[in-house]
């Protein structure tokens, strides 16, 4: 196999998989955004529930969907409990946020 082959089987592969990531994103927000809607219609005040379900968004906050339910949750929840919240959304920005990379940098 030539050079040019395997560059073009791996960006084809590379297609691949971020066609299936982004159905595991669709997935995910199907399966998130019901839970998030029901907990603020419901006005859960349940923090391990909410906490559960703030970590489990995060882990997928790296889509723009995922985050938009994210920062809903967390928006709700900062009456509840602000310093969870204040520590989530930290946490999302060590995790996620590329200009907290660039800050830290300086």
């Amino acid at each position: 196999m030539d050079e040019k082959q395997i560059t073009k089987e791996f960006y084809e592969d590379i297609r691949k998989l971020v066609e299936e990531s982004e159905k595991i994103y669709r997935l995910a927000e199907q399966e998130y955004a019901p839970m998030v809607d029901y907990y603020i219609e419901t006005k859960c005040t349940d923090s391990k529930k909410i906490e559960k379900l703030l970590d489990d968004l995060l882990s997928c906050a790296c889509d723009e969907r995922i985050l938009l339910l994210f920062k809903k949750l967390c928006r709700y929840y900062y009456s509840i409990d602000s310093e969870a919240t204040i520590y989530y959304v930290g946490a999302y920005r060590r995790m996620w946020d590329e200009d907290q990379d660039v800050e830290n940098e300086k």
